[in-house]
């Protein structure tokens, strides 16, 4: 009886060990687009986003509170924005606004499709677009991504 006694004050007080496969928690959306993205297909203005990228290569490279771009692996100072994201509207909203004070800010949508993001976006200022698809009546930009493997 006491031995029994004993195994359970032992069970008890035994030290919690930490779990050897500890459990991740899910990336939020802001995240899971941080990271290199090439520009595979763009469209402005009614176009159609249907070429792929065959004149120069644009990287872009979110981090958690500016985008920077690369073209042809030169970044370039003069592209490069702060931007915020509103994970909690639907569609998720982007406010974008360029360092080079030259233009307002750009409200946009995104969406992640895994290894691709899609951003639509007007230029210039303009009102939030609603679909992930350009304008002809006005400055709307559309850009597929496709994420950088390292």
């Amino acid at each position: 009886m006491h031995a029994a006694l004993l195994m359970a004050t032992f069970a008890l007080a035994a030290p919690d060990r930490p779990n050897p496969r500890p459990v991740e928690l899910p990336k939020t959306l802001h995240e899971q687009i941080l990271g290199d993205w090439r520009l595979d297909r763009f469209a402005v203005g009614g176009g159609l986003p249907d070429q792929p990228m065959k004149t120069e290569d644009r990287v872009i490279q979110i981090n958690r509170t500016e985008i920077l771009v690369l073209v042809n692996g030169q970044l370039r100072q003069e592209d490069g924005t702060s931007y915020k994201i509103d994970v909690k509207a639907n569609p998720v909203t982007i406010d974008i606004t360029p360092k080079n004070g030259a233009t307002a800010i750009m409200h946009g949508i995104l969406k992640l499709e895994g290894e691709q993001l899609v951003i639509c976006f007007s230029i210039g200022g303009g009102a939030r677009p609603t679909q992930f698809a350009t304008n002809p009546n006005d400055i709307t930009a559309l850009m597929y991504l496709k994420r950088v493997k390292r």
